[in-house]
């Protein structure tokens, strides 16, 4: 699994990366996106997202901050060892 932006328009463009829209990604960090026009592969990313969307669940913002306390450690450790430039 990779972690990656998927954005599909009109049933045929695609546009696939790894790039926030933010300043960070685009003048420090090394990362790319690529635009493909594919109805195909529009297609198969969009029966992708459906198939990941029906096996989630939606989290309420309360579920979410009364999380188990291994957990927030765990983010909190991620904040203390996320790489800054």
């Amino acid at each position: 699994m990779i972690h990656a932006k998927i954005l599909v328009a009109d049933g045929a463009c695609c546009v696939m990366g790894s790039t926030n829209f933010d300043s960070r990604s685009f003048d420090l960090n090394d990362e790319v996106n690529i635009v493909l026009l594919d109805a195909t592969l529009a297609a198969r990313l969009r029966t992708d997202f459906e198939r990941d969307r029906a096996a989630s669940r939606p989290i309420s913002h309360a579920e979410w901050r009364n999380r188990p306390l291994g957990e927030k450690a765990l983010a909190m450790l991620g904040v203390f060892l996320e790489r800054q430039e």
